[in-house]
């Protein structure tokens, strides 16, 4: 039943990065939200593997420049929320 998800919200919950390797392997999943959780880059590289996500919310998390460098692998990914993280200018280009 979870494979046919294609929404997800787990904003501010206690997922953390371990979860995000079963979350990857949801085959319909297309938005992902884990704004306020404790994921960190760790996370974006397991969810590299979420071919169909196409949009992604981690805001006021613990991603940062390498993150989103992970982030612009992803060829489908055409809404991204970074709200409250450490980000600088340095990621733009990416």
């Amino acid at each position: 039943p979870l494979q046919r998800l294609k929404h997800l919200w787990l904003n501010d919950t206690f997922v953390t990065d371990a979860g995000m390797e079963v979350v990857a392997k949801l085959a319909s999943l297309e938005s992902l939200w884990l704004n306020g959780t404790a994921v960190t880059n760790v996370a974006i590289r397991k969810l590299t593997k979420a071919l169909r996500l196409t949009g992604l919310r981690v805001g006021d998390t613990a991603i940062n420049n390498a993150g989103v460098k992970l982030l612009a692998t992803m060829k489908n990914l055409s809404d991204l929320g970074l709200a409250g993280t450490s980000i600088t200018d340095e990621a733009l280009p990416y």
